[in-house]
């Protein structure tokens, strides 16, 4: 099941999320304006536990937890993040045959947002598996670099001979393919480098969104580097929380999906890119208000040298920028 696309069917109609708060066992639910408040089931205190409207965080006050409201649902029914959406989904009547119909690119939630972003006529075109080479030759470059080849199976990367690039798809926040970059396979100049393979709108995408979005969950934290090899690399040091947003400037859409995450997330950017700049990107996914405070840092990359990624120089060297060269606001 699709957690983003069930995140969207509940913001966009806040009735089923106390459908889904009074199956759990709530029934003081209270509409403050910019969220809800209720007790704790087993508690008296009507100020207990709150949820923010904006992108469905709760803090429960009282014990001292917080974090998604996919989460709240795993801690109050003592069950594991699949059983959650399922449990959900029942509760709002979220069924496969509502998901086939014909939707825009960003779902009800987001038209405003995009009427004020962008022309009414943009939108994400959706391609076919088939629009792409065949999966089955992957990259040794970048298996030399630090991307191994069960992690460019997983992602789909594959290898365009007639170009000789690598070709990376890709996806929406909904799983669906939407575009592709391409990578010369090889040493060429810079201006060469990249390509777009299949043209998208890279502001309204969010590089491994839709793959890591369950362990992102599950570990409570995102990590927002620039580009996809970072988010292989990640993956390929079997730490899967990685995200890339193509570049070092985070949209207003992608500031939303990751505020939505209701997790801590860490900026990674190149070295290179200014603690200024860091902090400034920083700022637009921290969501500052009396509810819930979610952490948010970056990576103090001064001492990197070139322009490395926080992944490139190999696992040993990102965990020792995890663990003390990270500045939380």
């Amino acid at each position: 099941m699709d957690a983003a696309e069930l995140l969207n069917e509940l913001q966009s109609n806040l009735d089923n999320v106390i459908k889904v708060l009074e199956k759990i066992g709530h029934i003081d639910i209270r509409d403050r304006g910019n969220y809800l408040q209720m007790s704790n089931i087993d508690g008296d205190n009507p100020t207990a536990l709150c949820i923010l409207k904006e992108n469905l965080v709760y803090n429960n006050f009282s014990h001292g937890k917080k974090g998604s409201f996919f989460s709240l649902v795993m801690n109050e029914r003592g069950c594991n993040f699949n059983e959650a959406l399922q449990f959900i989904a029942k509760c709002i009547g979220f069924h496969e045959r509502e998901r086939i119909k014909i939707r825009k690119p960003f779902h009800g939630f987001y038209d405003e947002l995009l009427r004020a972003e962008i022309a009414p006529e943009l939108s994400l075109t959706k391609y076919s598996e088939r629009d792409l080479p065949d999966a089955r030759s992957l990259s040794k470059m970048w298996f030399d670099d630090g991307v191994d080849f069960l992690t460019q199976e997983k992602f789909g990367i594959r290898i365009d001979h007639a170009s000789n690039r690598i070709v990376i798809p890709e996806y929406d926040f909904y799983g669906n393919l939407v575009g592709a970059k391409g990578r010369y396979n090889g040493d060429c100049s810079l201006d060469e480098r990249w390509s777009m393979y299949i043209p998208y709108s890279k502001s309204f995408v969010i590089y491994g969104y839709h793959q890591n979005y369950d362990n992102i969950q599950q570990k409570q934290r995102a990590i927002v580097l620039e580009s996809e090899k970072a988010v292989l690399q990640l993956a390929s040091m079997n730490c899967n929380i990685g995200l890339a947003i193509g570049g070092h400037d985070i949209s207003k859409v992608q500031a939303q999906y990751l505020k939505r995450l209701g997790v801590d997330i860490v900026i990674g950017f190149d070295a290179g890119i200014s603690n200024e700049e860091c902090k400034e990107q920083a700022q637009k996914v921290l969501v500052d208000n009396r509810i819930w405070n979610n952490r948010v840092g970056y990576i103090d990359m001064t001492d990197v040298p070139d322009k490395n990624s926080p992944t490139d120089l190999g696992i040993n060297y990102f965990k020792n920028l995890m663990k003390t060269k990270i500045v939380w606001l």
